[in-house]
């Protein structure tokens, strides 16, 4: 391929119909079709603009445009970007001048919009767009992920330094921004909201992109009213795979196989035609196009508040159906589809744009989901509404939505309506939802339009759910920082137990929460809570403690994790306390020497309770051979041990010289493994008194190579007593210790291990080549057999016992930036139904990701769907605090705790 010919493979500026490729994993790849005049309609865009504004449109020279690209900063010394820059530029990271881009993505983001045609051939969208370099994070943001990749790039955004990004834009004169970066909605900055009404303001446009989870999440700056957000559409003009969607997104915008710049000094790691430049996907790479546009309708003399009418009344069609393809044989399960992409308008197209004569364009004001609390009672939530004129006037405006109609006489261009519109609502309607609204005026042809919303239920002191159960605290800690933490119990059947924790300048306060006392009805089957004289431990804080656990013994152990800056790992601390809460011996974890997993526990030992673990390390002080000059000595490798603590000293279980300890399972045995490569053999491993007093060889169908291997646990859904006998109780038992592994490519591998229950294996196959099963949060013996939530690369799936279609919910993911990816925790549990049966369910914590709502999914057998009831979603006001796990419930599986207050609040996971 010769050098002049690298435009040929921009096809989002010239689409010719030639295939794009796609890479699927590491072992397949497959393309998309192209569809000629599928890009972003640069050929038509010399037409001008119909109307009054013809003259303007086609004058010349154009004006430049400064288009302030807000990203890793850019390449100044590369020769396509000579004469397209406004420097210096402004690093907002270290308030310099610096923007050397280190990484590329602002440097691709630049060429795409501005590039000077030069030897390649290859151009940007606008000849006229002039580059102000901002550098607003190190690395850049993820682009899609392949389907089994789980790791992405670091990233170092933060919302206060693009509020200064904008700020500074706006200072140079920047009439674009562009932000090809995310964050979560629910950290929402004010600084961000002022510099946007500020960028308003002044006719600045800014546009960003979408992100790359394939999900309707919420993200920021797109959310806001004035941003256009921008999703990717492929050479087929339909959705990529990856392209976020819904009605937040306003424009879709080649993002698949993007040639574009790169650093001279970076080596390109998918382009093959030569330096300076690479290919990368994502709507990163669909966001510029706009920003380009936008540049160019500018420079053409279009007043900046009909660029944006123009953009979004002039976008195409999104084709319905991708024309993706590839070589590989698939072997998919089956599947219930999943609902088709939406977006508001439509695929950017600049030479319809300029062609649109003026017309009226009602818009809903507020385009991001709507969050509404409601108090469980009434049938009915209020919904307000602004409809918004950005241009022509409109006369006899009407909206109607969910049967009712309102409407207004007539709207000049900038004039806004604003009404609230009645919404039905139980508490089994799921809690997120579209509300359908039908926009007509007399100038324009009738728009349908959709307004998401996202319905919680308040807990707060004052504001409690009807059906929940209050425990009022005496004698509490009263200091305004208290946070609560729960106990975790050594048997299903204890009462549930909280620490309330209270920084004091010498420590922190740990007070135990504990049962005393009979019932709020005098005999009910959870007795009061009360708190017990607070205990100081000193050298820590509240937000050291990761685990307090009561053992079988009644006595409890606790663990603390602190950070020393001078260390290069966090220090662990054990702190023992008697049954009665009074401390009894501590130990600190040689960090040097190994690490504490999560799934640690407790084994008999000399009459007493030591935490054992397996994990990589060294071995420990206590266990090295005495010092023998004459005697070879051992390497001090780093390998896979079984650690103890005991009588304050760090101890390992001696193994066979071949044994290799993989895993702790649930009932306390050590997986091991000893072989090599086919002839790997795996033993389970007894471990009494710090030694193994017990080998037993575990068969599995097949070949499997468990190192590595992810463990977890089957929930017992099989109740012992009969499910209408009203005396019922959820036995919730862990039946076994599961295996996942990966299968074919995207495919998982899951087995019993061991446990009283009948032994299985199941393959879980991905249901599309362009997806794939990631890991497994939940397991669960049925009555039918075994069902599995499964996570895969965008949606949670859930696998029926009885062999039916897999079935999808969105994760609404968060992976833009991973650096500020907040884990969103996954835990199994058992959901009372209406008829007494135990419905397989996941509790999802409050957290930043989710918006900060605490919810429960549940698999509906009878409707073939995944669940999320408004009965189960809750949001913590500003005086309570979720407990964030599950604990027991009086008469059900399980309950959500909060912490409001002086009071317990409990809310049982049953329907």
């Amino acid at each position: 391929m010769g050098i002049n010919s690298f435009l040929t493979l921009a096809w989002g500026l010239l689409n010719t119909g030639a295939p794009q490729p796609v890479v699927i994993d590491h072992f397949t790849s497959g393309y998309v079709q192209g569809i000629r005049g599928e890009d972003i309609g640069l050929e038509t865009a010399g037409a001008g603009v119909a109307g009054a504004a013809t003259s303007d449109a086609n004058r010349e020279p154009r004006t430049p445009v400064i288009v302030a690209v807000l990203d890793t900063g850019v390449d100044a010394t590369h020769p396509a970007l000579q004469g397209a820059l406004a420097l210096p530029g402004f690093n907002a990271i270290d308030r310099s001048t610096d923007v050397r881009d280190t990484h590329g993505h602002g440097t691709h983001v630049s060429g795409i919009i501005a590039a000077r045609a030069g030897p390649s051939g290859f151009r940007g969208v606008s000849p006229n767009a002039i580059i102000y370099p901002v550098k607003v994070v190190q690395t850049g943001p993820n682009g899609p992920a392949r389907p089994q990749q789980t790791t992405g790039e670091a990233g170092t955004a933060l919302t206060e330094t693009v509020a200064a990004g904008i700020e500074a834009a706006l200072d140079r004169g920047a009439q674009v921004i562009q932000l090809s970066l995310a964050w979560p909605a629910s950290i929402r900055s004010k600084r961000v909201e002022r510099a946007l009404a500020r960028a308003r303001q002044n006719q600045v446009l800014v546009v960003a992109s979408a992100g790359n989870d394939s999900t309707l999440a919420r993200v920021d700056p797109c959310s806001y009213e004035e941003v256009l957000c921008v999703g990717a559409h492929g050479p087929d003009g339909a959705f990529t795979h990856f392209s976020n969607h819904g009605p937040m997104v306003d424009l879709l915008a080649p993002g698949l196989s993007i040639l574009s710049l790169w650093p001279l000094s970076k080596s390109p790691t998918t382009f093959a035609g030569g330096s300076g430049f690479e290919l990368r996907n994502g709507t990163s790479m669909a966001a510029p196009f706009v920003s380009g546009a936008v540049a160019e309708l500018l420079s053409r003399g279009i007043p900046p508040r009909e660029v944006r009418s123009r953009l979004l009344l002039g976008a195409r069609a999104v084709r319905a159906e991708s024309l993706f393809q590839s070589e590989v044989v698939e072997r998919a399960s089956p599947a219930l589809a999943k609902p088709r992409k939406t977006l508001a308008f439509g695929n950017l197209d600049i030479g319809r744009a300029l062609a649109m004569r003026p017309v009226p364009f009602l818009r809903l004001k507020e385009k991001h989901e709507r969050e509404v609390l409601w108090d469980g009672k009434t049938p009915e939530i209020s919904l307000p509404i602004t409809l918004t004129n950005d241009w022509a006037t409109a006369t006899n405006i009407r909206v109607r939505v969910s049967g009712q109609t309102m409407s207004t006489r007539a709207l000049r261009a900038g004039e806004s309506f604003e009404f609230v519109a009645r919404i039905p609502i139980s508490l089994d309607h799921e809690s997120s939802f579209f509300v359908s609204a039908r926009i007509e005026c007399d100038q324009a042809p009738a728009r349908e339009v959709v307004i998401p919303v996202s319905v919680a239920r308040p807990v707060s002191a004052n504001a409690v759910p009807g059906e929940a159960i209050i425990y009022s605290i005496p004698g509490l800690i009263q200091t305004p920082e208290r946070v609560i933490r729960s106990v975790k119990l050594a048997r299903a059947g204890d009462s549930p137990e909280f620490v309330v924790l209270s920084d004091q300048p010498e420590g922190v306060l740990l007070q135990p929460v504990a049962v005393s006392g009979a019932g709020p009805d005098g005999a009910g089957p959870m007795r009061l809570f009360r708190a017990a004289q607070p205990v100081l431990v000193t050298g820590f804080r509240a937000e050291h403690l990761y685990q307090i656990e009561r053992l079988p013994d009644q006595s409890y152990s606790s663990v603390w994790i602190r950070r020393d800056p001078k260390k290069p790992r966090p220090s662990t601390f054990f702190r023992r306390f008697s049954p009665d809460f009074q401390p009894v011996t501590g130990y600190e974890l040689e960090p040097d020497v190994t690490n504490l997993p999560e799934n640690f526990r407790f084994m008999p030992m000399n009459h007493a309770l030591a935490p054992m673990w397996v994990s990589y390390g060294l071995l420990p002080a206590a266990d090295r051979p005495p010092f023998d000059p004459w005697a070879r000595r051992e390497p001090n490798e780093v390998l896979p041990r079984i650690y103890f603590v005991h009588q304050n000293a760090l101890r390992v279980v001696p193994t066979g010289k071949t044994e290799i300890p993989l895993a702790l399972i649930a009932d306390g045995r050590v997986l091991a493994s000893s072989g090599e490569s086919y002839l790997q053999r795996y033993t389970l491993l007894t471990i009494t008194e710090g030694a193994i007093s017990k080998r037993e060889e575990l068969s599995l169908p097949g070949y499997r190579m468990l190192i590595g291997a992810r463990f977890g646990e089957v929930l017992d859904l099989r109740s012992k007593r009969d499910p209408s006998d009203p005396s019922h109780r959820f036995e919730g038992s862990v039946q076994s210790t599961v295996v996942t592994t990966p299968s074919t490519p995207g495919s998982l591998r899951i087995s019993n291990l061991a446990g009283r229950g009948q032994s299985w294996d199941r393959e879980l196959v991905r249901p599309s080549v362009l997806d794939s099963l990631i890991s497994v949060p939940g397991v669960y013996q049925e009555a039918l057999g075994v069902g599995f939530f499964i996570e895969g690369q965008y949606d949670l799936w859930f696998a029926p016992a009885t062999g039916e279609p897999m079935i999808s919910t969105s994760m609404n993911r968060y992976s833009y930036l991973p650096s500020m990816v907040f884990s969103r925790g996954w835990f199994p549990l058992a959901l009372r139904g209406q008829n007494q049966a135990e419905l397989p369910a996941l509790y999802s914590p409050a957290s930043l990701a989710n918006g900060n709502r605490s919810e429960v999914l549940v698999f509906d057998r009878a409707n073939q769907r995944i669940r999320r009831p408004v009965r189960f979603r809750f949001a913590a006001g500003k005086d309570c605090m979720p407990v964030g796990n599950l604990v027991r419930a009086p008469d059900a599986p399980a309950s959500l705790a909060f912490f409001c207050g002086d009071s317990l609040v409990l809310v049982a996971a049953r329907e």
